[in-house]
């Protein structure tokens, strides 16, 4: 057997990779998307659709936006570290040195719950009541929203990042493609992605407004219409109307802001995507 020199082999070795190397890909841009290479201007938001640009809370290299995260970071780390005087109870994160898997009850927060009884004004999804409610909606035509949302659920990350969570499956649902990266080569929308028209701090502390939320999913592709329900022209009728169309479709959605302690649910103001209607129960 002959012995290689290794300098050839390491010769050979760079003259076989410049021979197989496979060129770069950009993006792997679909006719959703304009494959033109977008250039940012520095101090703008991230996000490429978003209209708000330099006056765009995300804006973090402006120094308006820059003092105002600063100020919000510094606040937030005051209620981390704070005894609970004056301020409420700690937050979870300062309760979890171990992070928030620890199982040592010692660690958890000091109000904490594992779930709550579903109110009596509630069905459970699984129950044999919630399956044959599903089923007969799907008979009535009234349930194929369910799909892509269900293909594309997700539990939110924060407790206030309801409107975030249901805006993230909507958008996914609709196979928009979000322009940017989200892990590795893969671009797909989530949470932490949707920092326009609100810092993520901000929705963090306070959650999202209905105007926000609106002006978030428009700047992300998707084709809005809004309708409050103590609007002139909306009423009770409109609203089950528009929620039936929406239930029979896969390529438009519907969610609705709502209050949970009206349904006798923990918390208040919430959003959700509305993915099934029963003609027969009205629900």
């Amino acid at each position: 057997r002959q012995t290689a020199c290794p300098e050839a082999t390491m010769r050979r070795a760079r003259s076989l990779q410049r021979l197989t190397r496979i060129p770069r890909v950009r993006s792997f841009a679909d006719t959703r998307i304009n494959p033109t290479r977008r250039v940012r201007v520095p101090g703008t938001c991230a996000n490429e659709r978003c209209e708000a640009k330099e006056i765009c809370p995300s804006s973090a290299h402006t120094e308006r936006n820059a003092k105002k995260r600063k100020a919000m970071e510094e606040e937030r780390a005051l209620m981390e570290h704070d005894d609970g005087v004056g301020r409420g109870l700690p937050s979870v994160s300062s309760l979890f040195p171990y992070g928030p898997g620890s199982t040592d009850p010692k660690e958890w927060p000091l109000r904490s719950f594992y779930r709550r009884e579903l109110p009596s004004s509630c069905v459970k999804f699984s129950s044999k009541e919630g399956i044959t409610l599903f089923q007969e909606s799907l008979a009535q035509g009234t349930a194929a929203a369910y799909f892509p949302l269900a293909e594309q659920f997700r539990t939110q990350d924060e407790p206030a990042f309801c409107g975030l969570s249901t805006l993230t499956m909507v958008l996914n649902s609709l196979a928009i493609d979000p322009g940017r990266i989200w892990k590795g080569g893969w671009r797909w929308f989530s949470e932490e992605m949707l920092d326009c028209c609100e810092s993520l701090e901000k929705i963090r502390k306070q959650g999202i407004s209905f105007e926000k939320l609106a002006c978030l999913a428009s700047c992300n592709g998707a084709d809005v219409d809004t309708w409050r329900a103590d609007g002139k022209q909306t009423n009770e009728k409109m609203f089950r109307e528009a929620v039936i169309e929406a239930c029979k479709d896969t390529d438009r959605f519907l969610i609705a802001s709502y209050s949970r302690s009206a349904l006798g649910q923990t918390g208040e103001g919430h959003f959700s995507p509305v993915a099934a209607y029963h003609k027969d129960k009205d629900m």
